[in-house]
């Protein structure tokens, strides 16, 4: 009768060397990168979440104190097209408004997040390509916090939170 093992490919552990010591090694920064994700991220989520929505919140709030320039904005600045100026200036001043309050509270998360994530993709390389004085090298650093939000949507701390626990 023939027996058969079962082999493996992992390197079996020796009792001391170079390999078992970044192996320890491993496994400590691992065991912080779990208490990280675990206290601090839900905190730098909700950082993230009023950081980006005041940027968005305040420029909604400024286009309506300023409502009578927006129409000849697009009309004459922006020039997006497609749409007639007047119905670009609603559309972009109500995503300014609606989107950041969901971020705030962290509803839908991931709707705010993209949304906004296309404005600024969307100012930054269309209506840059037309002015460059809207090439603003922050603009990446606003996509990757809403591509954040987007794949990690509200954390624990936010409505979106509170549901998935209820559901659970």
């Amino acid at each position: 009768m023939t027996t058969m093992t079962k082999a493996s490919g992992a390197v079996p552990h020796a009792g001391g060397g170079l390999f078992s010591l970044i192996g320890r090694l491993f496994d400590a920064h691992e065991a912080v990168g779990r208490g990280l994700v675990t206290y601090l991220e839900p905190l730098f989520n909700v950082a993230a979440r009023i950081w980006m929505g005041k940027i968005f919140l305040d420029s909604g709030l400024a286009r309506v104190a300023n409502w009578d320039k927006q129409e000849f904005l697009f009309q004459s600045e922006y020039k997006l097209g497609l749409l007639s100026p007047k119905l670009w200036a609603i559309i972009t001043t109500g995503a300014e408004l609606v989107l950041p309050v969901l971020l705030f509270v962290g509803l839908f998360t991931r709707v705010p997040a993209l949304g906004l994530l296309i404005m600024t993709a969307f100012i930054h390389f269309v209506v840059g390509f037309a002015n460059e004085d809207y090439l603003a090298p922050y603009h990446y650093v606003w996509m990757l916090a809403f591509g954040y939000l987007f794949i990690r949507g509200g954390g624990p701390l936010s409505i979106d939170g509170f549901i998935k626990s209820q559901r659970e």
